[in-house]
């Protein structure tokens, strides 16, 4: 394509999503249709567009992927400087043996930014000028030679987060870059061995492990197994190995567990192969009964951790239950209904679950989800009502509560919430009231203090406490 051109593409399913698909958007087997319109594009020889990183290809690599910064890499490399002399880099035995690092720690900039445009295997002649010869914690200086010389980039492990808190962290050792993944509900088969980290920074693992297992079987989103360790095989297809690091709060947590030996609030390292994949059926392989049968089934699920107080656990099942039903516009009538109903009692119990945790904007969304299709439904209105006295919205809190007595004129629950919110909000009204008094008496005295000094005199008297703040405070 030129610049600026706008062309219509087409891609065969081999050439797009396979027969995974990309569910719930894309099926499986799908031909894509893109409109696509070259804006513009950067030289892959001048990577930076400013002559400092010039990359040419010798060897073409293979696949698609291209590392990213916390993965590890393998590389050989020799640069020299154009001039000769010394003051080059290279790998080890002078560019013949591998260097392995993570991109961000790479020995040049210059050389972390050509990794990231590169694919397995493949070989290129690099320039470097300064500062892109330096490394990424050097500060910028044209000191230096300009450098040149081979790169190949043999392979690189892939690593990332699994958590959003950085807390169970993936790198991966075999990777079969199968699209089909485990989801909620499969079952799976895996060869795991379990070490301990230090306590403190750095140093090596514990070499004793204390687990081995050639065939640990358990089914993924059931609580099985430890947090860190369900999340990440959620991200392994079979044949994928991959070495995991959780800290406690995904693992055995601060109290460890006494029977495997790993000590209270320990971080731990798995090494885990998936053997086996026997995969749930997705929600896009699923019929209308098939949908509503399984959101009932994650709907019992979650009622069953509500009662034991898991409340995240519950969480999660009812989420799982909304996701297979959400999508309801292609089903029958008997379906609609019958999703409709699933919808209104997982989204109260959703509500009731975040209520336990104190997420009361969550719970607001989930009581706004049922109101919105019965706006006299009793058990919204309540919940809803705490949720907003949760964040101390009494105005709305009350007004919800009413209504759900009027809903339910019998309902004690809601009469003792009433209560609750009439008192709250008359403590938080008075609680106001006393702290704009006191702002103004200081502002009033503030005042007193700038006229004396304006008319010459010294600190004059102090002002006197007028009696009508409160009543001007009252009225606003």
């Amino acid at each position: 394509m030129t610049r600026g051109q706008v062309a219509t593409l087409q891609c065969a399913p081999e050439y797009a999503y396979g027969a995974v698909g990309s569910p719930p958007k894309i099926p499986a087997n799908a031909t894509l249709k893109f409109d696509v319109e070259l804006l513009s594009w950067k030289s892959t020889k001048d990577i930076q567009g400013d002559g400092g990183v010039i990359k040419a290809v010798v060897t073409e690599g293979t696949g698609w992927k291209t590392p990213t910064d916390k993965d590890e890499v393998r590389v050989t490399f020799n640069l020299t400087p154009v001039e000769g002399g010394g003051g080059g880099l290279a790998s080890p035995g002078d560019g013949a043996e591998e260097a392995v690092f993570d991109l961000a720690s790479a020995p040049a900039r210059g050389l972390a930014i050509a990794l990231r445009t590169m694919k397995k295997g493949e070989a290129v002649t690099l320039t470097l000028k300064p500062p892109y010869t330096l490394p990424a914690e050097v500060a910028d200086s044209t000191a230096g030679p300009t450098l040149t010389g081979s790169v190949t980039l043999s392979s690189w492990a892939s690593v990332e987060d699994v958590t959003p808190d950085g807390g169970v962290v993936k790198k991966m050792i075999v990777d079969t870059e199968s699209w089909s993944k485990a989801t909620p509900g499969s079952e799976v088969v895996v060869k795991i061995t379990g070490t301990l980290l230090p306590a403190g920074p750095g140093g090596p693992p514990s070499e004793t492990p204390f687990l081995v297992e050639d065939a640990l079987a358990f089914t993924v989103d059931e609580d099985q197994v430890p947090s860190g360790l369900d999340l990440a095989v959620r991200q392994l297809a079979e044949g994928d190995r991959a070495e995991v690091t959780a800290s406690a709060q995904h693992a055995y947590g601060e109290g460890g567990d006494a029977t495997l030996g790993v000590p209270p609030g320990a971080t731990v390292r798995w090494d885990v192969s998936v053997t086996k994949l026997t995969k749930a059926k997705e929600a896009w392989e699923m019929d209308d009964g098939e949908k509503v049968g399984a959101a009932g089934a994650a709907k019992a699920a979650g009622n069953d951790k509500f009662r034991a107080g898991a409340w995240e656990g519950a969480i999660k099942k009812y989420s799982h239950a909304l996701s297979l039903v959400e999508y309801d516009t292609g089903f029958g009538a008997e379906g609609k209904a019958a999703a409709a109903d699933l919808k209104k009692a997982v989204n109260l119990n959703l509500a009731a679950a975040h209520l336990k945790l104190g997420d009361f904007k969550a719970a607001l969304k989930a009581t706004d989800a049922v109101l919105a299709k019965d706006g006299l439904n009793g058990k919204a209105l309540y919940r809803r009502a705490q949720a907003h006295l949760g964040t101390q919205d009494f105005v709305e809190a009350e007004r919800d509560c009413r209504a759900a007595l009027d809903a339910d004129p019998a309902s004690r629950d809601a009469r003792a919430l009433l209560a609750r919110i009439k008192k709250e909000g008359a403590a938080s009204d008075k609680k106001e009231r006393a702290a704009y008094a006191n702002m103004f008496t200081r502002l009033a005295k503030l005042e007193a203090k700038e006229k004396v000094k304006e008319e010459g005199g010294g600190e004059g008297p102090a002002p006197m406490e007028a009696e009508a703040v409160p009543a001007v405070v009252d009225a606003a």
